[in-house]
């Protein structure tokens, strides 16, 4: 087993509707978690689900935002677009969400170990394959056609579900990049450290065995290599192998402060260099051109689910 297995149950999910207009049906959505905490205040997570009008089934994506309660902004601007484009979409409300009512998303206690931040990924990641799960079920979605999108460590998340979820079909990584030594030490922003509890020295020593871990995985598969480090078990250059040839857009800042251009560029070489965008913007601002990221990204899903 890799750490993003799970037992397979009843889903379990609860939808209430919240409008319905002429180009889209707008339900939120609750689902019990499939890695329930003992500790945690809920073990329920949350999203947004939008269904185009008259297309049955439609194609879906799955959002998936970064860091806190405004990450959700941009995907949910993103969801009503492809729903008039005739695309189903799923926002899917992050470990770090202010409704996920834990100590993470009251943003008191970000992880501060390797481990830890393994576990936020484990239930992030099984999050995901659970609304697969829930989603092949329903006559409004296509289980043939589903993508994911994920934004800043939405994408990191995104790149590790993809990975070891073959039902996903493509992914769009949105200032993403990979080899987590690199995105935590060259970037400029303080705020990507937090999680170490290593120097850099150590950090450096640790990923000295990150490229035979990778070849190792490439030939035996995840589930078969232990890690020198849990970080390797999240950083998305671990599941490029499993990326390659399928269907992969990325878009990246310029002037990104927190994702590295270098760190972007080897997670891009390690995917088989897909089709990348970069705009000139920073990590957050390239959120003011979302009206040319969200065509662009349209274009590319209609493309890749043969639309």
């Amino acid at each position: 087993m890799h750490p993003y297995d799970y037992t397979v149950t009843e889903p379990g999910f609860e939808m209430c509707l919240i409008a319905r207009t002429s180009h889209r049906s707008h339900y939120t959505v609750t689902l019990p978690i499939a890695r329930p905490k003992s500790r945690a205040k809920s073990n329920t997570a949350f999203g947004d689900f939008f269904i185009p009008p008259d297309i049955k089934p439609a194609p879906m994506a799955i959002l998936v935002p970064g860091l806190g309660d405004e990450s959700t902004i941009p995907c949910l601007m993103m969801a009503r677009h492809l729903v008039r484009e005739g695309l189903a979409a799923f926002v899917l409300h992050p470990v770090t969400h202010s409704s996920r009512e834990s100590e993470i998303s009251s943003g008191k206690s970000l992880p501060s170990t390797a481990r830890d931040w393994l576990e936020a990924f484990k239930v992030s990641v099984t999050d995901v394959r659970r609304v697969i799960d829930w989603s092949v079920s329903r006559n409004e979605v296509d289980e043939k056609r589903i993508a994911i999108i994920g934004a800043s460590m939405g994408g990191m998340i995104s790149a590790a579900a993809m990975g070891v979820d073959q039902r996903i079909l493509a992914g769009v990584f949105i200032v993403t990049g990979g080899n987590l030594e690199e995105l935590s030490w060259e970037g400029e922003n303080e705020m990507v450290r937090t999680g170490h509890n290593c120097t850099r020295e150590e950090c450096h020593e640790v990923y000295s065995k990150y490229p035979r871990y990778l070849n190792e995985v490439a030939q035996k598969g995840l589930q078969n290599v232990a890690p020198a480090r849990e970080c390797f078990l999240f950083d998305p250059l671990t599941f490029a192998t499993y990326l390659r040839k399928r269907p992969i857009l990325m878009i990246n800042a310029l002037q990104d402060e927190v994702i590295p251009r270098h760190s972007a560029t080897h997670f891009w070489e390690a995917c088989g260099r897909p089709p990348i965008v970069w705009l000139s913007a920073t990590h957050t601002s390239i959120y003011s051109q979302q009206p040319f990221t969200n065509k662009k990204v349209t274009s590319f899903l209609k493309s890749a689910f043969e639309m």
